[in-house]
């Protein structure tokens, strides 16, 4: 039946058409994945999916020529007319396309981001070479195999008005996108990047939401960078100089499991040359009228006592340990963050201080020890003492009135004001 064998002639038509298409992708896909070998290198996790991006887009290409090919075929059945017409009629357009989505990929490259750049710059030139095959090696494909003639119409005939008001409508219609492409500029400045790629998942799901709940902890987050240094000592300094940039929220080394000893390795010789050089006080201007009484000063003249004397000097201090500053003495509240904050809330409550004055660089501590001891009081013992007079209620007629709204202790009972620093 001429029914029958029209059709069939029309499917294997289409098929054969499908897999000149497929052929042209594969080459094409074999020579990017060949591009960004040689120039960058291994792929990563990110610039892997040029792969998806290649064939998403590489094949309407494929079908932007084959359907336009299909349509001059249909009007004049030579091949080579048909093949040329249709590389006339889309060639531009294609080209167009191309550019537009390379360039969306390149404008990657200038990002420090090193996935997304690699990802811009294969799937840019992927693109291009997917428009040259398509206009080179599909249309020697098709004069190579010869397809058979095409006896009916190509497209959807109800979709034609659709068509010819597009092209009759023309300037409206680029006059309505050039509109939208200056409001999308306009809303350039908020733009932002999310880099992360679990936000491409749903956070209901259990397994995003167990990755989420472990990322919102330290101690558990899989968002760590290993870091080796040839000593302890070394690692302990470049954990310092890490620990102030804002998108750290903590270093450990393995001192971190020996906090005690590892503020002894921090501090003792800083505290030794302290003690050694820095407190050389004139007794004159040692006692600060109206701290002590009559008879406490006149205590001290007689025997030698009290903080403005000399003799508040250890003898010895270049050759005193850390236990010396921090045990026997007690002249230092130091170590790990449980014996600070241990140390200073038996101070606190033993001499009922409320506003207490704190040390936290000495003398020779360079500026990043300075600011690595400051962060680890402000965040492992401040939170822990600053309500240690909260349930007695006491009231506190001396802090700046000003400066209470920004205390959530004072703001909301009223007791007395936190507590800060760390004590020398």
């Amino acid at each position: 039946m001429p029914g029958y064998r029209t059709h069939q002639a029309g499917v294997s038509l289409v098929v054969g058409l499908i897999m000149l298409i497929m052929l042209t992708l594969m080459v094409g896909l074999l020579l990017t994945a060949t591009f960004g070998l040689a120039v960058i290198g291994p792929f990563n996790l990110i610039s892997v999916a040029f792969a998806v991006l290649f064939v998403g887009l590489g094949v309407d290409f494929g079908i932007q020529y084959c359907v336009r090919y299909r349509d001059e075929r249909h009007k004049d059945n030579r091949l080579q007319v048909a093949l040329k017409a249709a590389g006339i009629g889309v060639g531009k357009q294609l080209a167009l396309a191309a550019a537009s989505i390379a360039l969306g990929f390149f404008s990657f490259l200038p990002t420090d981001y090193r996935g997304v750049s690699d990802l811009g710059l294969i799937a840019g030139t992927g693109i291009i070479i997917a428009f040259v095959l398509n206009i080179t090696l599909l249309p020697a494909l098709l004069r190579l195999v010869r397809p058979s003639d095409e006896r009916s119409d190509v497209g959807y005939r109800f979709l034609k008005p659709i068509d010819r008001l597009l092209v009759t409508q023309r300037r409206i219609v680029l006059g309505f996108f050039s509109l939208l492409a200056a409001a999308c500029l306009a809303m350039i400045p908020w733009l932002q990047f999310d880099f992360n790629p679990i936000d491409l998942k749903s956070p209901r799901v259990e397994s995003v939401a167990t990755l989420l709940d472990l990322t919102r902890d330290p101690n558990t987050t899989p968002n760590t960078i290993d870091v080796l240094a040839p000593s302890l000592k070394e690692a302990t300094a470049l954990a310092i100089r890490l620990s102030h940039l804002p998108e750290v929220a903590q270093t450990i080394t393995l001192a971190s499991f020996v906090p005690d000893a590892q503020a002894e390795k921090l501090y003792l010789q800083h505290l030794r040359n302290f003690y050694a050089k820095a407190l050389f006080i004139n007794p004159g201007i040692a006692g600060v009228p109206g701290v002590q009484t009559l008879a406490s000063f006149k205590h001290g003249l007689a025997t030698g006592s009290g903080s403005y004397r000399a003799g508040s000097k250890p003898s010895n201090p270049e050759e005193m340990s850390w236990a010396d500053f921090t045990d026997k003495t007690k002249r230092v509240i130091g170590g790990g963050p449980d014996k600070v904050v241990a140390g200073i809330e038996e101070a606190v409550r033993s001499l009922r201080i409320g506003h207490l004055l704190v040390l936290l660089q000495i003398q020779s501590m360079d500026h990043e020890l300075a600011l690595y001891n400051t962060r680890m009081f402000a965040e492992k013992v401040l939170p822990r003492i600053s309500g240690i007079w909260d349930k007695e209620g006491y009231q506190d007629h001396w802090w700046p009135q000003g400066a209470a709204k920004h205390n959530r202790h004072l703001a909301k009972s009223g007791a007395a004001p936190s507590l800060a620093g760390a004590v020398i």
